[in-house]
């Protein structure tokens, strides 16, 4: 059955779509006001300004002091004070690589972070669809409950005028006003867990629910499942992070080995100005220096040694999550397959029946009319129509949550494949 749930809205309660709010404007609502992707955002901030402050360490410090000194020795004739300025500055001249790895790896830590920030993103956009649709869910059933109460209490009013004829026990009648308290206790539940889904929804969106309405028109999805885990395996962040995680500790491993056993050499340079500020006349003396320093550890008692066994292991440790990682997305791919295949099944199943059960109220209500029926067979009737159409508004449902899990297995739960309009 192809039909969408907008559709089945108008069939079955003719639902106005005036000043109503779209699925999408919900999920840019969520998008603009999550604070959990602010805060991805200022993480980026500063993993670009730790960049931003590697790259300045390529380049040499320049320090400058100046001080003054004064000594007074036993004869007062002796006493000196001087004056000193000097510019010093050093410079790794050749680091077998450390710094460059070091940039390398605060580069990708920027791209897990952007990972991060989407998978933030497709989460918010996930909790967005799955309110949003509990809304509208809610808001079926509690229609249908409230029809159904109507019809309850028409057969109640028509039962107590058959009562005072004589044509109804009172017994029959107390199991009609029976049902009709039971319709009105399920009313208030379905207003309850509405009241719950609006919640759920402010808690996603940051907004309350204004009449919101099906979208006729849902993303496509892969044609099979093997496609979907072969997007799944180059399109999911969290598979893309643990990916990332690898190289960086791989990385790691080569910068620690390095920085353990092949430290950097270093180049020096000073130039300083001395002057006797007791005599006005007196000369400067200016002097420099350059040189070169090495420094080779000779004694380290296992410290390089155990700091790579430790980034080896990370390595492995990571390696290890990423085929949990892959796992677990396989998992959340097969079951949302599966569960949309199930409620595609039983759509078309589903609407038989409850046309079956229309057929039979009908029938049932026409054959009361002749006394071959009573009214708490109308009854029975018009609760199992009641199912039904619960039954088929619930696989709908299913049906579209199923493929929007999909997309957010893959990754593509984005704004561009859902068609969205996002400002930064």
């Amino acid at each position: 059955m192809q039909s969408t749930l907008l559709s089945l809205v108008l069939l079955l309660f003719g639902l106005s779509s005036v000043n109503s709010q779209t699925l999408k404007e919900s999920l840019e609502l969520a998008y603009q006001n999550s604070n959990l992707l602010k805060t991805s955002m200022v993480q980026e901030i500063i993993q670009n300004e730790a960049i931003f402050q590697r790259n300045i360490n390529n380049r040499p410090p320049v320090s400058f002091s100046a001080g003054t000194d004064l000594s007074n020795r036993s004869n007062p004739n002796n006493s000196t004070h001087t004056g000193s300025l000097q510019l010093s500055s050093q410079y790794n001249l050749y680091d077998f690589g450390s710094n460059a790895l070091g940039t390398e790896i605060a580069e990708l830590q920027l791209q897990s972070l952007r990972l991060n920030r989407e998978g933030i993103v497709q989460s918010i956009f996930l909790n967005t669809l799955q309110s949003f649709y509990q809304i509208l869910r809610q808001q079926n059933l509690l229609e249908l409950e409230r029809n159904s109460l109507q019809a309850l209490e028409a057969r109640l009013e028509a039962s107590r005028e058959r009562f005072e004829l004589g044509a109804l026990t009172k017994t029959q009648l107390s199991l009609v006003e029976a049902q009709v308290a039971a319709a009105k206790g399920s009313i208030k539940s379905r207003e309850g867990q509405l009241n719950i889904a609006r919640e759920s929804y402010f808690f996603a969106v940051g907004e309350y629910p204004n009449n919101l309405i099906a979208p006729q028109q849902l993303p496509e999805i892969p044609t099979n499942i093997d496609t979907a885990k072969e997007l799944a395996s180059t399109m999911n962040p969290s598979i893309l992070q643990a990916k990332l995680a690898v190289l960086i500790a791989e990385k790691n491993l080569s910068k620690g080995i390095t920085d353990a056993f092949k430290p950097p050499i270093k180049l020096q340079g000073s130039l300083s100005s001395n002057v006797d500020l007791r005599h006005q006349n007196s000369t400067r003396k200016n002097s420099y220096s350059i040189g070169l320093q090495y420094t080779i550890p000779i004694l380290t008692w296992g410290k390089g040694k155990s700091g790579e066994r430790a980034l080896n292991a990370e390595i492995q440790s990571n390696r290890i999550n990423l085929r949990q990682q892959a796992l677990i997305v396989e998992n959340q791919i097969i079951n949302s397959w599966n569960q949309l295949y199930i409620a595609e099944s039983l759509i078309d199943v589903l609407t038989e029946e409850r046309d079956y059960s229309q057929l039979v109220l009908e029938g049932t209500i026409a054959e009361e009319s002749l006394g071959a029926k009573t009214t708490l067979d109308v009854i029975d009737a018009e609760k199992d129509l009641l199912e039904s159409n619960t039954n088929v508004i619930g696989a709908l449902f299913d049906r579209d949550l199923a493929k929007y899990n999909l997309l957010y297995a893959i990754g593509l739960l984005t704004s561009e494949h859902l068609g969205l309009n996002l400002t930064p």
